[in-house]
């Protein structure tokens, strides 16, 4: 019988079965509509709708000969039926003598409150697709609508063994969990090469409802002392002694019964009555645990330790719901929302699922604050409270998550649960390295409110501190990674002064204030610094950055790479004399006809042009192949012929013989580097977007811009066509413009020319210093042309 067949008034009355797409396990009429002797004659008897008992729902869970596997999608080619109005949700809802629909209303109720959304609003969403899926006896539910990000939503199935599946009640079952973190092995992720206890540490002694801090010298976080933290949203109460650790209140609270029964904030509270509910005796809460108005070097050292506290934590408590510190966790002190429901139908015991924890995440205060950024990420195992369910996260690529209502067996069988939760905020994943994973956090993390901007860089440390093997960095800037991070670009327009912001660096992320993101070209384009910057830190100290860009790929790959920093080289952007041996080099001879004219031209020369015709020469590879095996031995090259100060040391010239100009910076950078002046206009076609054009108004680079709404840099005070000061700090290998934020790349002639990366600077008349006020690029040649110069640069 042919699927043309069935579909027709006689085989299946009311044509249901085209709406049926089955992706696999036989043919609709076969399990549909054909008679089975397996099937008690009476089972169809309950009051279903036309639709649901044309389901057959017994016969698909329980007879043999279609044990093999199902899966199907209602309505993804002609809606759910041919009339718009029974593709509403509503039309479930109102289904009130169908009970399987009953059962899947209160699934679609529970998603949707997760979300806050009321009931008339519930009731407007339009159906995308209902998925039917059989496995083995076990039958699940799950529908689709038409709501961005929120498309998968209710979950109901069966199983052979309804007792593995217990209703969550409002209270917790604290057992299961329990089993589950002790099978749990640990995830070990070396935050640094010690994890030492940090200065000033202690924690709650949850059965003496005490503080501790003596613990004997050598011992160490997590493998020594073993504790839980807690992350939670502040909100806006005033600290005092009865919310925090303040000098006025450290030795009550260092005394047994020092937390007060009822004079304890909830939150803090309920953490403390879950330790004890799962055995735990330390419990780490950063307003207990740092003295907040205690010694300011102290206090900043155990915020720099904030990454090895907790990714020494056995697992951190994160309360989802909260909105601040006195906010209870949802089924320790209070009773949970219950959103569960259970029928039998069919002889089937069918359970409605719970909305997945994500979409509750993405509703809460705790997932838009800065702080809790770095603890999701950097804490190997997670226990987060919603207000109507519990779920455990560990750092583990195989089954990551434990639900409190899905046994982890069956979660592999029905294959529902869509989310791995907060796995997306993994520290590293496998495929990035360092600097890409730096990145993805950085924008992120500043997509994230703070209370106080001064907590920018702090509420960031441990991030980079994971990253970077206990690298604190440099008002939030890798130092590795120093020359490419210099990079970062706000997402949105920012104002044209720094009031309010003045704590931090111009040419720190930090100075934005919202959010921003880095340029990122491939990394096989990036060639490598074109400065030596040196930092003043706060202390008054001159210190080189030792940046090292040019690691794992730089060793290795095309010899193109070492050609364009030949290039610049040659072109006078590296203030290091190129050696006779290499300038004045005449082979090799190129195989190219026009260079192996009579007339010969330099090896570098024809280089150089070759790479302004975009062309290949496999003479001039096998050359820089033989004499330059990877870019370290050309940097290498380049700092032996700078002679005894090194590539790019700053002079500072007159800045060395006016000391007070030092001692009264704010941390600056100090370098000598390129600059140039160049004119800058709106894209003609694009008129959001900036340029940077020559003297006879050809575009010669572009100012980085993320929307067509924002130039994303502080140059809007400057005229269209007048020119800004420019310094060149890095060398690329392949010119992208940009587009929906992202690079592409164009078909302009010039796509693979070598270009530098620049930085914007601004610095008044009779000022000694600067301050980055935006990012471009500019084509090598073009550079070269406006004939820059090298002088000392403050950049503050």
């Amino acid at each position: 019988m042919t699927s043309q067949s069935v579909w027709n008034s006689e085989t299946c009355p009311g044509n249901i079965c085209q709406y049926f797409n089955l992706t696999k396990g036989g043919e609709i009429y076969s399990i549909l509509h054909r008679p089975c002797d397996s099937c008690p004659s009476q089972i169809e008897q309950e009051p279903l709708c036309g639709f649901c008992r044309h389901l057959r729902l017994y016969h698909l869970a329980m007879c043999p000969h279609i044990s093999q596997g199902l899966y199907w999608n209602l309505g993804i080619k002609h809606g759910f039926c041919s009339d718009e109005h029974l593709n509403k949700i509503s039309r479930i809802l109102a289904a009130k003598g169908c009970v399987l629909c009953g059962v899947m209303a209160s699934a679609i109720r529970a998603h949707f409150t997760a979300l806050g959304w009321d009931s008339e609003h519930i009731r407007e969403i339009t159906l995308k697709s209902w998925f039917v899926s059989q496995v083995n006896g076990s039958i699940g539910f799950t529908m689709d609508t038409r709501v961005p990000m929120f498309s998968r939503t209710a979950e109901v199935f069966y199983t052979p063994h309804p007792e593995l599946f217990p209703l969550v009640t409002g209270d917790i079952d604290w057992s299961p969990i329990r089993e589950r973190i002790s099978q749990c092995r640990p995830c070990i992720r070396k935050i640094s090469t010690s994890r030492a206890i940090p200065q000033g540490f202690c924690l709650i002694d949850v059965n003496d409802r005490r503080l501790v801090s003596d613990f004997s010298h050598g011992l160490k976080l997590g493998s020594d002392i073993r504790f839980v933290a807690l992350s939670y949203v502040w909100g806006h109460a005033t600290v005092s002694e009865n919310n925090a650790l303040l000098g006025g209140n450290g030795s009550r609270l260092s005394t047994a019964g020092g937390f007060e029964l009822g004079k304890v904030p909830r939150a803090v509270e309920d953490a403390i009555t879950v330790c004890r509910r799962l055995d735990r005796r330390f419990l780490w809460v950063d307003r207990y645990c740092i003295q907040q108005d205690g010694d300011s070097l102290e206090k900043k050292a155990q915020i720099n330790g904030m990454g090895d506290i907790f990714s020494s934590a056995e697992f951190t408590i994160i309360h989802v719901t909260g909105t601040c510190i006195d906010d209870p966790i949802p089924g320790v002190s209070t009773t949970r929302d219950i959103l569960q429901t259970r029928a039998n139908i069919c002889g089937l015991g069918l359970v409605s699922g719970y909305p997945d924890v994500h979409l509750t995440l993405v509703q809460s205060t705790w997932n838009r604050r800065g702080w809790t950024y770095q603890e999701s990420v950097l804490c190997p195992r997670r226990l987060l409270f919603t207000s109507y369910e519990m779920w455990f996260e560990h750092d583990n690529e195989y089954r990551p998550y434990w639900r409190e209502h899905y046994p982890e067996h069956t979660i592999k069988i029905l294959d529902i649960v869509g989310s791995t939760g907060l796995l997306g905020h993994r520290l590293k994943n496998g495929y990035e390295d360092q600097f890409d994973a730096f990145c993805r956090h950085l924008k992120n993390y500043t997509a994230r409110s703070l209370t106080l901007q001064s907590d920018a860089v702090d509420a960031f440390i441990g991030i980079l501190a994971g990253l970077y093997a206990g690298d604190l960095g440099i008002y939030g800037l890798p130092v590795i990674d120093f020359d490419r991070a210099m990079l970062w670009h706000a997402l949105e327009e920012l104002p044209t002064s720094a009031s309010g912001k003045e704590s931090f660096p111009s040419w720190s992320w930090a100075s934005a204030g919202s959010g921003v993101t880095i340029p990122i070209q491939p990394r096989r384009d990036f060639r490598g610094p074109l400065v030596h910057w040196t930092y003043r830190s706060p202390n008054g100290r001159l210190k080189a950055i030792n940046s090292n860009p040019r690691n794992g790929f730089y060793r290795r790959g095309s010899p193109w790479r070492q050609a364009y920093l030949l290039a610049a080289w040659w072109n006078g952007c590296v203030e290091a004399p190129m050696p006779n041996d290499v300038k004045h080099a005449s082979t090799p001879i190129c195989s190219n006809r026009e260079f192996a004219a009579p007339v010969q031209r330099y090896w570098i020369q024809r280089l150089c042009e070759h790479m302004v015709k975009r062309e290949t020469c496999k003479e001039c590879e096998s050359y820089i192949e033989q004499r330059w095996p990877c870019l370290d031995q050309l940097w290498d090259d380049i700092k032996q012929n700078a002679g005894r100060q090194g590539v790019h040391e700053p002079s500072f010239g007159s800045c060395m013989t006016d000391p007070s100009l030092i001692e009264n910076l704010h941390p600056a950078l100090l370098t000598r580097a390129q600059t140039a002046r160049f004119r800058i206009r709106k894209d003609p076609a694009r008129g959001d977007y900036w340029q940077f054009v020559d003297a006879a108004g050809g575009r010669v680079g572009d100012i980085i811009s993320v929307t067509k709404r924002t130039t994303a840099t502080r140059i809007q005070a400057v005229p269209n066509g007048d020119s800004v000061e420019c310094i060149a700090v890095s060398l690329i290998s392949a010119m992208y413009s940009w587009k929906d934020d992202r690079y592409y790349v164009t078909d302009d002639e010039y796509d693979y020319w070598p270009g530098v990366n620049i930085i914007i600077i601004d610095q008044q008349e009779g000022c000694q210093t600067a301050r980055r006020i935006g990012i471009g690029w500019i084509y090598l040649w073009y550079w070269v042309e406006a004939n820059p110069q090298f002088r000392d640069i403050i950049l503050e």
